[in-house]
């Protein structure tokens, strides 16, 4: 919220800033819009495919395992218990989160710590 207020700010303090009317300013502004422009597309696709990936549950525990072992250079059991631990803190922190906030998504709700 804080961010929209100072955007809101800058654009109403735009046309009072000295300069604000000369070519090279015009161009210097066209450029940051085309570069948010361009980063946004970018973020709000990867977050597009990461909600995807989330709710579809296209990854099980497994293709995790197998993750860190081939990225990270783990022992398969150092890599199933990295994995089980990580599930075991989503849980307790999804829980807190229920306790705190009164409600928890539905990917962690459903989350088994046995799943394979």
């Amino acid at each position: 919220m804080t961010l929209l207020v100072w955007l809101l700010a800058i654009v109403v303090a735009y046309p009072f800033v000295p300069g604000s009317q000369s070519t090279a300013f015009k161009g210097v502004s066209v450029f940051i819009g085309i570069l948010a422009t361009l980063g946004s597309s970018g973020v709000v696709g990867h977050m597009v495919s990461g909600l995807v990936l989330v709710y579809s549950r296209a990854l099980r525990r497994g293709d995790f395992v197998r993750t860190i072992v081939s990225e990270a250079g783990f022992p398969v059991m150092d890599a199933a218990n990295e994995v089980s631990r990580a599930v075991q803190t989503f849980i307790i922190s999804a829980e807190e989160a229920k306790r705190l906030a009164g409600e928890v998504g539905a990917g962690v709700r459903d989350a088994e710590v046995g799943a394979p």
